[in-house]
């Protein structure tokens, strides 16, 4: 980050720690004079088993990372948000994934974490509207990559053979597909009514 100088700044700290997204909210906004967006991005997957199977230690680590962490950021950037004015339109996003809109083999707890995701933002949207701050959650899909691949093994779960290196899935429910056996189980939702203000957009 050095070759950008001032208009970056690198902080380290835990998105659970409410102290912690508090000490990130104000440092920003004493470095860059002001905040008019933030991103809740960390995540954490962990899967490999049926849900019930999987361990405590391993769905708390989901769970709070992912969910508990989009509100730690939320709870300390909206106030300051909310204070600059609707002129500002401020901005919150959170990245959740296509695992937010279907389920996954062996993947039931990150499924359920980023649903939560796509819910936490809806109703964030809601109360922040009044304030002329929107919130939108963003659902990417899976790109094939080494990284993913390696992953995929470490869970015992398949990547969509359709899948070229480097290139992003023409679907994204195809992250990691159910069992052929399975697969009838499993249906997309049907298309549902959105909210002004919220917006969950699948890549």
């Amino acid at each position: 980050m050095a070759h950008h100088g001032d208009s970056v700044l690198g902080l380290v700290g835990d998105v659970r720690s409410a102290s912690d997204m508090q000490l990130a909210v104000e440092t920003a906004t004493r470095h860059f004079g002001r905040l008019d967006a933030v991103v809740a991005c960390a995540g954490v997957v962990a899967g490999g088993a049926a849900i019930w199977e999987l361990s405590d230690a391993a769905w708390d680590a989901v769970w709070s990372v992912n969910v508990l962490g989009t509100r730690r950021l939320i709870e300390a950037a909206a106030p300051t948000l909310i204070a600059n004015g609707k002129d500002a339109h401020g901005r919150v996003v959170a990245v959740a994934s296509a695992a937010g809109r279907t389920g996954l083999y062996h993947l039931a707890a990150y499924s359920a974490a980023k649903h939560a995701v796509v819910g936490l933002i809806r109703g964030t949207a809601m109360d922040l509207a009044p304030y002329g701050v929107t919130a939108n959650a963003v659902s990417p899909g899976s790109t094939r990559t080494a990284l993913l691949d390696a992953s995929a093994r470490s869970m015992n779960s398949p990547v969509p053979r359709s899948s070229r290196s480097n290139s992003p899935s023409t679907d994204s429910s195809n992250r990691w597909k159910l069992p052929p056996r399975f697969r009838g189980c499993a249906r997309r939702p049907r298309q549902r009514s959105r909210v002004p203000t919220s917006r969950s957009t699948e890549a």
